[in-house]
């Protein structure tokens, strides 16, 4: 009987013995499978890490990483490389000990305060970078909270692009914009001072046909003075409306050879026969390698003398008016200066001096010299503008010489 009891329990015990080997069997080959999900897991991870790391080094954008207190834990090489620094230079240094600034630390503090991100576009930065002209750049960017499992802000991301040429184009699509839409408004001006100047002619050339058959029968010296007059003034108009139709028609250059200097002197007798001012001296000085020979459009040419020296006697209110000419050729290009002792031009005129219709006369359109920048830059040459109040007017033009 106790044998048989001894031989149950010793069955027994096999029998419990041979269950946990299997289920030891069981939890190792979980084990195993657990520990291959756990590698594969980790080689994941390691591989979306390296991943990160490589999009985090190699990307355009300028990315740092700062705590609470906005020391440097980590940057990007784009970060680095922009300062020509080495991203250690930064690790554990404060940014604003680096880049002192009261209002972005506001913003930072704000940042890390609230958990709102900060992000902005386009925003205007000068960096001087070792130079008094400070570098003008553009960049968008951005401030977003970094938290943890809690929902806790233990840090912050700076992320910033620079869009300087974005931006830069954006300027000058504007401009370009902006010149179109006043090209158009010119053009509608210039077909309205083409048709006034064209209903003006036509009274004006009766007026002079009167005149011209008054002064055949004249014998009377105070007419004689008032006739004068008139032709002055229908002179005059009719260089206003010349300006007018000028303006309007202003077209390409037909080029001639012709010696300036003859064109000058025919400019100063018609400006001495509008305004026949006597106590003007004009004087001419002309380099000794000057050569005047050029191929120019005469007609438009002359235009611009004829308005520069207009503008010169007009403005001459003195007893003794003095009007300086000076001509020389620097390095194939023609240079002519014309200096007169008038009222001269306010500072805060002189940019808008060659832009149409500007003026201070009391009569006048505004038109002559936004003519002679026109025709000069048809030429391919320059004119410029200085100018004193109460002491006088330099206008410089330089033409090419072609060949």
């Amino acid at each position: 009987m106790k044998h048989n009891e001894k031989k149950l329990k010793k069955e027994s015990y096999q029998k419990q013995i041979n269950k946990l080997k299997k289920t030891g069997n069981k939890l190792e080959a979980n084990h195993k499978m657990l520990q291959n999900e756990i590698n594969g897991k980790n080689k994941e991870i390691k591989q979306k890490n390296n991943l990160l790391e490589r999009i985090f080094s190699n990307t355009h954008i300028l990315i740092a990483y700062l705590d609470t207190n906005f020391n440097f834990i980590q940057v990007n090489n784009t970060y680095a490389n922009y300062n020509k620094k080495a991203i250690d230079y930064y690790i554990g240094k404060n940014y604003f000990e680096l880049f002192p600034d009261k209002e972005y630390e506001k913003i930072f503090k704000q940042v890390a305060k609230t958990g709102k991100p900060y992000i902005v576009f386009g925003e205007k930065f000068n960096y001087y970078m070792n130079t008094e002209k400070p570098d003008c750049t553009y960049w968008d960017w951005s401030l977003h909270p970094v938290k943890d499992r809690k929902k806790a802000i233990d840090g912050v991301i700076l992320t910033l692009l620079d869009v300087t040429e974005r931006v830069k184009a954006q300027q000058e699509l504007e401009e370009v914009k902006e010149q179109l839409l006043q090209s158009k408004r010119l053009s509608d001006l210039g077909l309205l001072a083409a048709a006034v100047a064209h209903e003006l002619r036509n009274p004006l050339s009766v007026i002079q046909a009167a005149l011209y058959n008054i002064e055949r029968k004249k014998g009377n010296a105070p007419i004689q003075n008032q006739l004068h007059t008139i032709e002055k003034k229908i002179m005059e108009g009719d260089q206003t409306i010349s300006n007018l139709l000028t303006y309007a028609k202003i077209k390409l250059p037909e080029f001639k050879r012709i010696d300036i200097l003859t064109l000058l002197d025919e400019s100063v007798d018609l400006v001495k026969l509008i305004l026949p001012i006597e106590n003007i001296q004009i004087n001419k000085f002309i380099s000794d390698d000057f050569n005047s020979f050029i191929k120019i459009d005469p007609f438009q040419i002359k235009k611009v003398f004829n308005n520069v020296l207009l503008n010169s006697f007009q403005s001459i209110k003195k007893s003794k008016g003095i009007i300086n000419i000076h001509a020389k050729t620097v390095n194939n290009v023609m240079k002519l200066t014309i200096i007169d002792n008038g009222s001269g031009i306010k500072k805060a005129d002189l940019s808008n001096v060659f832009n149409p219709f500007f003026t201070r006369k009391s009569r006048g359109t505004g038109l002559g010299l936004s003519i002679c920048m026109e025709i000069i830059n048809l030429h391919n040459g320059n004119i410029s503008i200085d100018s004193t109040l109460l002491k006088g007017t330099t206008i410089r033009i330089e033409l090419p010489y072609r060949k």
